[in-house]
């Protein structure tokens, strides 16, 4: 079961714990504590961090393959790795 979180001004947040590949980092650390709300998909988690979704390549929620639209719960451990090219 999932802890409640925090709130701020009435709206209940939660913390994600989230892992950040290169090029995705940029000036970051490779692993962040991120608080956000608790109806927060993908989506707002990318902007958040100043993330475009056509950087993303691969989202995983607790080892999961997840999409932009998914909501994430108290203390999930999210991995976003970029779209990676070649040839």
């Amino acid at each position: 079961m999932h802890s409640v979180g925090k709130q701020r001004d009435g709206e209940r947040l939660i913390t994600v714990e989230v892992t950040l590949y290169p090029p995705l980092r940029r000036h970051r650390s490779r692993r962040e504590s991120v608080s956000l709300s608790a109806s927060a998909d993908i989506d707002a988690l990318l902007e958040l961090l100043s993330i475009k979704q056509y950087e993303v390549g691969a989202i995983y929620i607790n080892r999961e393959a997840a999409t932009f639209t998914t909501r994430m719960c108290e203390g999930d451990d999210i991995q976003l790795l970029p779209l990676i090219g070649g040839g």
